[in-house]
């Protein structure tokens, strides 16, 4: 991929953002490459720019994001653009699962060609298309600089400021590493709506109602529904059922002054961090969407069904039998 757009550079002067440890990749195989003792034509990677995910300014000039990979890439992806701009995402599948990746690698070419190397058709039916999602812009109220720490370990960290951080899946209260039951306060647009007293909570967009959320339980949301899932996560409690909220609304989750145990926040699985007494979060649904690059003949209706029942087979079962005609009789 990299070679094509560089070998393409004298028709149209395409901007290549890649991370440092890719560029250094590429780096050591060309070098292993000339001594191998075959002629390779070498990419210049003079080209090529380090990405840096701190130079708001730089981001703000990305026309596309493209990734190759399989969702958890996406997340990562949509963790680099956390203000209010994030490019549209040009996902190729080569994961696991895929749910969000919209083409195939042999595809790249000719949609790079659309992309980049044409100009668009005044037929929209030839175009590529948006598929837009809506983010959840998450606030910490009381001290917005946080310990984040990242994957599983709880050693490393960096301060961040958790104040208009936008996310695509979802926003997770949980007890961590405690025994106990949490206690969340939960007020809709200022009001007090409820607590939840258990495992912790679920809030996320309907992008996200298919990862954790599917998996606590939630509702399935069609992507493009303009809604919030607000889940439970093993309720001490038989009538604390997942809810559908309007996007409109505003959520406050305060963690109860109960002195038992801290909370945990995780937003899209990644940026962990914790909260005391009294402190809570503001999640509200973002002005600022996402996007993906789709096909244009792509029904997202039909492509979002099918998904559901070929990748999370969603209601496969056998077909029920016909009675036979004696059966039938003896009914």
């Amino acid at each position: 991929m990299l070679q094509y757009f560089l070998s393409r550079q004298h028709e149209v002067a395409v901007k290549i953002y890649v991370e440092k440890w890719l560029k250094d990749q590429v780096s050591k195989q060309q070098l292993g490459e000339q001594t191998d003792g075959e002629e390779h034509k070498a990419m210049d990677l003079d080209q090529l720019h380090i990405f840096d995910s701190k130079d708001e300014v730089e981001k703000k000039s990305i026309n596309y994001a493209v990734t190759l990979g399989g969702d958890g890439t996406i997340l990562y992806a949509a963790k680099q653009f956390t203000g209010r701009y994030i490019p549209p995402i040009v996902s190729f599948a080569q994961g696991s699962l895929g749910y969000m990746c919209n083409f195939e690698f042999d595809e790249f070419q000719g949609l790079f060609e659309r992309l980049f190397y044409q100009q668009f058709s005044e037929d929209q039916k030839i175009n590529p298309s948006l598929d837009v999602r809506a983010r959840l812009k998450i606030s910490v109220l009381e001290n917005p600089i946080r310990k984040v720490y990242r994957g599983g370990q709880l050693e490393n960290f960096e301060e961040m400021n958790i104040k208009n951080y936008h996310i695509v899946n979802e926003v997770v209260l949980d007890r961590g590493p405690s025994p106990y039951c949490i206690q969340v306060e939960i007020f809709i647009d200022d009001h007090y709506f409820t607590t939840c007293v258990g495992d912790g909570l679920i809030i996320s967009t309907p992008t996200g109602s298919t990862a954790y959320n599917l998996a606590a339980g939630g509702p399935i949301v069609q992507s493009n529904v303009p809604s919030i899932c607000l889940t439970p996560l093993a309720p001490h409690s038989l009538s604390f059922r997942p809810l559908i909220l309007p996007e409109n609304c505003t959520i406050k989750v305060r963690k109860a002054k109960d002195n038992r145990t801290p909370a945990w926040v995780s937003l899209d699985g990644a940026t962990r961090f914790e909260i005391q007494d009294g402190e809570s979060l503001e999640i509200r649904t973002s002005k600022h969407r996402m996007s993906f690059v789709v096909d244009p003949h792509d029904n997202l209706n039909q492509l979002w069904a099918e998904r559901l029942t070929s990748l999370l087979n969603w209601n496969v079962r056998p077909y029920m039998k016909p009675l036979s005609k004696k059966q039938g009789a003896a009914i």
